[in-house]
């Protein structure tokens, strides 16, 4: 074996071969196309290396699992299982040399010698690229479909008159009760996401429609006044609950907010205390 050979060599040369850690890379590679070990230790000698040092890059296919991993999941890719199985495969060349090092330092340059990667690594590495670029369409292709199903789950959600009108801390069960009685199949993460996202979505059309009644408060109030529902209402809790179910009549179905309900209720029962000071007049 040529990694065995080389300290052998370099000790035939009067030149000691040593395990190092070089911090920069080599300023002159030679391959081994043009040179073989024995002429790439006769070149150390030559240009007056102190000692070479010999590094084995030897294959493990569970590298290749941790590194490529990211791409996708196992579990739900068809394109990752069959990268998977490739590299699994792959470990029938556990062990075997990948590439030969062989590296010193001489006249201010660190020199290099290297053998050319194998065959059936070259080809490895080729069907592992080519599987990972299959991955990443693949999953390209399903973050596509996920969100176009998500868009059309927020659409669903904000265009039903029950979740435009729902308070805000009903919306989530209203929301996975709606969809479990849609023809919207998803998983509970994705459902959960396009709830939040479309309530949100209420709730900005909400407060642009709140901004929009603010400056007739007094003539919406005068509006909610003469409602038979408002007269016949007797306690404040009843009368909060015609001034939401009004507004949402009058907004387009969207529920509004807790203070503008309240600013609406406040104002309007001070309509009722100027007409029974008139009347008692």
């Amino acid at each position: 074996m040529m990694a065995a050979r080389a300290p052998e060599l370099a000790t035939a040369r009067n030149l000691r071969s040593f395990n190092a850690l070089y911090m920069n890379v080599a300023e002159v590679i030679i391959d081994d196309d043009s040179v073989g070990i024995e002429e790439a230790i006769d070149i150390a000698v030559i240009t007056g290396a102190p000692f070479i040092s010999l590094d084995l890059e030897v294959f493990d296919s569970a590298e290749l699992l941790d590194e490529d991993a990211p791409y996708g999941d196992p579990n739900d890719s068809a394109a990752a299982r069959k990268r998977d199985r490739l590299i699994k495969s792959a470990g029938k060349h556990n062990g075997e040399p990948e590439r030969l090092w062989l590296r010193w330092a001489a006249n201010g340059l660190t020199y290099g010698w290297t053998t050319d990667t194998p065959d059936w690594r070259q080809k490895l590495t080729a069907e592992i690229d080519k599987a990972n670029l299959e991955v990443q369409l693949e999953s390209s292709a399903q973050s596509k479909a996920q969100e176009v199903a998500s868009e059309a789950l927020i659409n669903f959600l904000a265009e039903s008159p029950e979740f435009r009108a729902a308070p805000v801390r009903k919306r989530k069960s209203l929301g996975l009760a709606l969809i479990a009685g849609s023809e919207h199949e998803t998983d509970d993460w994705t459902a959960e996401r396009a709830i939040a996202r479309a309530a949100l979505q209420v709730e900005r059309v909400a407060l642009q429609v709140e901004r929009s009644l603010a400056p007739e408060l007094d003539e919406v109030a005068a509006e909610l006044w003469q409602k038979h529902a408002w007269q016949m209402a007797t306690t404040n809790t009843k009368r909060q609950e015609v001034a939401n179910d009004f507004l949402i009549k009058r907004s387009g179905g969207y529920m509004l907010s807790a203070t503008f309900s309240k600013a609406l209720v406040d104002t309007t029962k001070k309509l009722d205390e100027t007409n029974i000071e008139i009347i008692r007049r």
